[in-house]
Formats: structure tokens, sequence, C-alpha cells
């Protein structure tokens, strides 16, 4: 269960590299990784260009270390995608935001995973597990993506290129 946390001030913590710092009584993590969920409330009272006045950041999903993976009966199950980055996102009219790709250590290097948070219950559903689908735009990151409101187009982006194979087309059809 991720409960609604409101902060008054605090925006979600930076996730460009990542790094420790460490003193003689304690390490600090700096820059991780994430996987959690925030909101920003834009309908709010502002004076100028100051922030919201009224409201402020919301945490809806506090996410879950590794994905909050672990293996049942021979099967990895996870509660939440891995921490990652360069991945896209979409909000669509249902009130989802599915997530696709990316980078992650959980992926061996490019994700080609699909999931969908509902912003109604504020929990993660995986569509498409890692490495699951012959048929996609496959592993990738660093990509454009866009959407409608009831689909999502993905457009270029960096893929690693492991020779001539049935799922790795030079042709990238999907």
């Amino acid at each position: 269960e991720n409960p609604v946390v409101s902060s008054s001030s605090t925006p979600p913590p930076p996730t460009n590299g990542s790094s420790d710092t460490s003193s003689s009584s304690s390490s600090i993590p700096v820059g991780l990784y994430l996987n959690d969920v925030w909101q920003y409330e834009l309908n709010c009272t502002r004076y100028g260009d100051g922030p919201c006045e009224d409201s402020t950041w919301t945490l809806l999903n506090a996410g879950a270390f590794r994905g909050g993976c672990r293996v049942v009966l021979g099967r990895q199950l996870c509660t939440h995608p891995s921490e990652r980055w360069h991945h896209g996102a979409a909000l669509f009219k249902d009130s989802t935001m599915l997530i696709y790709g990316g980078f992650s250590q959980r992926c061996e290097d490019y994700c080609d995973d699909l999931w969908s948070f509902d912003l109604r219950d504020n929990s993660f559903m995986e569509l498409q597990a890692i490495g699951s689908s012959r048929i996609g735009p496959g592993k990738r990151w660093k990509f454009s993506l866009v959407a409608d409101g009831s689909r999502f187009y993905i457009f270029g982006g960096f893929r690693l290129w492991h020779g001539f194979a049935a799922d790795n087309s030079e042709q990238n059809r999907w």
C-alpha cells in the first residue's frame, strides 16, 4: 500500500547521476535513480513567477527498491517498474500513465517493458514484461514519445545492435 503523502515544499529529488557521499559516521546516497511518482498541481494560487501558495508536490507512489521484485515459483514478479532513466511516459484519458523503455540495471541494458500507473488508486501494473514481446519498438532509450490521449507514438532513440536476428531486424519493423 502506498499512501498519498503531502510535502510542503520538497520537490522530487534529482535523478541525474548516482553517487555516495560518505562521512566518518554515515553514508548518504546522492542522486539515485528512482521509480517513484510525484504530482504537482498547476491549478493553484500563484503570485508572479512564484511557486504555488496553497499546494505543492504530492507523492503518489513511493516506488520500490529494485522494482519490488521477488521470485515466485521460478518466475520474477515485480510490483513496480525498476528504477530507470531516459524512459518515456504519457498520460491517457482513462487516468493511466504508461511508462516504456529507458535504461535500467534490471533490463541488462535498455528496457522494452511497458507499465501502467493508475492515477485513481496510485498503483502499477506490468503490461509487457522485459523481453516478452518480439513485436514492438524493442529495447531503447532516449526516444521521443507523444500521446493523443488514447495512443502513444515512439520515434527514434538509442538501441543496442546485437547483429542480425529475427527479433532485431535491420529494418526495425514492429
